[in-house]
């Protein structure tokens, strides 16, 4: 009764995977400038304004971090919040300006990109007009004010290029920041052609021959190296640096202990910005995103050469996007975040994680002719691929090589390796076990019988299969249904290896299994090992269940009482888990989204949905 609860669940609610998406994330389209909140307080992100929006960057809560032509912002769940700069028209007088000021008395000019210290959550912004590194304090809610300052640069019009602490330090139209996760920072230093490297306040070049003119295309080390225009960077880890090295139209990357330069993709039109993701660099290139596998370059979202405004939530090839500045990864959503300059909004970008396969045998050493149960417990694919070598196998019970759950018989003695590909969009990912399955000699024993059902408790409209699972070879099987109110379902007989059953009556079963080779026969036998209700269609429709917090961490609360509580992941992978108190917890499930299948006290089935994101 509950499991066939269950599976109907199951087949109303299972996730499937879905293409990569383009949709509106935060900004009201519309081509220009102009464009304005007009307030502090809480306005709805997709119903804000802003105007030529140039950098987004996520911090440790899940906040987005915004600028656009002449303040700061974070968005906050559903909401903006200004947090620096004017907040009325961005063409009027004084609204480019330069205050180190609590909140939006302060003052910022065009800041462009920003990146948020990964242990203190504070902010540090390009305000490129100004030429100058910025800093914002660390936001704890959304009522708190940001208090700015500067911690490098000499505040000019046309910028200038000079190492040096503090003030003494010149930049011309930083477009970028990258920061480490020992809090030293990386920009791009666009004019000055050069790429800066900041500790505390004392700043230094690390790449490029800095000073207007100095641009060119040259991979060598130190100062010898020539950038035209770099515009982004992104951090792999802290000893790599990739940059967009605009106006050359390639992805670089620094070693940042050697200072060697090397390009990484070329052939691109004007790239801005970048993220590696699962091996993947997404690159914003001009109009649209495309993505390099470290093999080859494809269109990942948008069409090359061409601009518009378009959303997809099936195809992100038909999406369309103006002139994309930056881009972010945020792993909790498995989203980029783009900058959609010409179209004055922020876009997201779904991005299909990728699969990752893995498996599970019931046994390792077994006899020939003994039955292997096969499980795979991958995640994120949609299709799957067993290969087993040596060929000296036979599936049995129905299953097949794209099964996700496969029963094996080995016909030889010695080792087999077992090998899953799982595949999704986004790629394939293969698991070896080699020498997994050792398989011996039948010996003088007679069989060592055994077996299990896929499911002990059903309904009288279920079909249950029965697993043998003996050893020693059996020849021949004969099973005992006590009592013997039982149909043989799809063919099979009493006498079949794998017997699909049809329970006629309500009850408990006794299973006997009697399996015999040429040494003789063996007998088990499971008292009461299913147990059969008979179905009631007032059962079957789930209700929903009450959840909190949603998301959760590591203890999620549940409303009711329940006498089975099933948690469902996207990969289709059960866990059964028990409330006490009314919490479940979830602290050892790994982040993502997450069903809740459970059965009431009335016998009834409910169901919810949430998200495990991590502490």
């Amino acid at each position: 009764m509950i499991k066939k609860i269950i599976f109907s669940l199951l087949c109303v609610f299972a996730f499937t995977a879905k293409a990569q998406q383009v949709t509106l994330f935060a900004g009201s389209q519309y081509v220009g400038d102009g464009g304005y909140s007009g307030t502090t307080g809480a306005v709805a992100k997709t119903s804000d304004s802003f105007s030529i929006p140039w950098g987004i960057a996520v911090d440790t809560a899940g906040r987005f971090w915004i600028t656009d032509q002449h303040n700061v912002s974070i968005i906050i769940g559903n909401n903006n919040y200004v947090k620096g700069g004017y907040t009325g028209n961005p063409t009027d007088p004084g609204a480019a300006d330069y205050a180190d000021k609590t909140g939006t008395v302060s003052r910022f000019a065009n800041p462009a990109g920003c990146a948020v210290h990964p242990q203190t959550n504070i902010v540090y912004v390009c305000d490129a007009d100004n030429n100058l590194i910025r800093s914002g304090s660390q936001v704890r809610n959304n009522t708190d004010q940001v208090i700015w300052g500067t911690v490098c640069g000499k505040r000019s019009f046309l910028g200038g290029y000079a190492d040096g602490v503090g003030t003494n330090a010149e930049f011309a139209a930083p477009q970028d920041i990258a920061i480490a996760s020992n809090g030293t920072m990386y920009v791009a230093d666009r004019d000055n052609n050069c790429i800066r490297k900041i500790v505390g306040t004392t700043v230094s070049t690390i790449a490029g021959l800095g000073g207007t003119g100095n641009n060119g295309d040259v991979n060598e080390n130190g100062t010898s190296e020539r950038f035209y225009a770099p515009t982004g960077l992104f951090l792999i880890d802290d000893n790599t640096l990739l940059v967009a090295d605009r106006n050359n139209g390639k992805i670089k990357s620094i070693n940042l202990s050697t200072k060697d330069v090397t390009t990484v993709v070329t052939g691109l039109n004007m790239p801005t910005d970048m993220v590696k993701v699962n091996g993947t660099i997404y690159i914003a290139d001009a109009n649209c995103i495309r993505a390099w596998d470290g093999t080859k370059l494809v269109l990942y979202a948008g069409k090359l050469n061409t601009s518009g405004y378009v959303n997809s939530t099936t195809d992100p090839l038909a999406a369309r996007f103006g002139s994309i500045t930056t881009i972010d990864y945020d792993p909790k959503t498995l989203s980029l975040y783009v900058t959609d300059m010409g179209n004055n909004v922020f876009r997201r970008v779904t991005i299909v994680a990728p699969a990752v396969a893995d498996f599970t045998a019931d046994k390792t050493s077994v006899s020939a002719n003994q039955v292997v149960t096969f499980t795979s417990n991958s995640s994120n694919a949609n299709t799957l691929a067993w290969n087993i070598t040596p060929g000296t196998y036979t599936l049995v019970n129905g299953s097949t090589l794209s099964s996700n759950k496969i029963y094996v018989t080995f016909q030889n003695v010695g080792s087999y390796t077992v090998e899953l590909t799982a595949t999704n969009g986004s790629g394939s990912n293969k698991k070896t076990r080699t020498n997994y399955i050792n398989v011996s000699l039948i010996g003088s024993n007679k069989p060592a019988p055994d077996f299990y059902a896929d499911k002990t408790s059903a309904t009288v409209s279920d079909v249950v299969s029965f697993i043998d699972q003996s050893g020693d070879n059996p020849q021949s099987f004969a099973w005992t249904f006590t009592p013997n109110t039982v149909t043989f379902q799809n063919g099979t007989t009493a006498s079949d290896r794998f017997p699909k059953v049809k329970f006629d009556a309500a009850g408990k079963y006794t299973v006997q299994l009697v399996a015999t080779n040429t040494n003789g026969s063996n007998t088990k036998s499971k008292t009461d090992y299913i147990t059969v209700t008979t179905a009631g269609l007032e059962n079957v429709a789930p209700a929903s269940i009450a959840l909190y917090p949603n998301p959760a961490t590591n203890i999620l609360h549940i409303d009711g009482e329940y006498h089975l509580i099933q948690i469902v992941a996207t990969n289709g992978k059960i866990a059964t888990v028990t409330a006490e108190n009314g919490q479940i917890n979830i602290s050892d499930l790994t982040d993502g989204i997450y069903s809740i299948y459970a059965i009431n006290n009335e016998g009834k089935a409910v169901t919810g949905r949430f998200i495990k994101l991590g502490n």
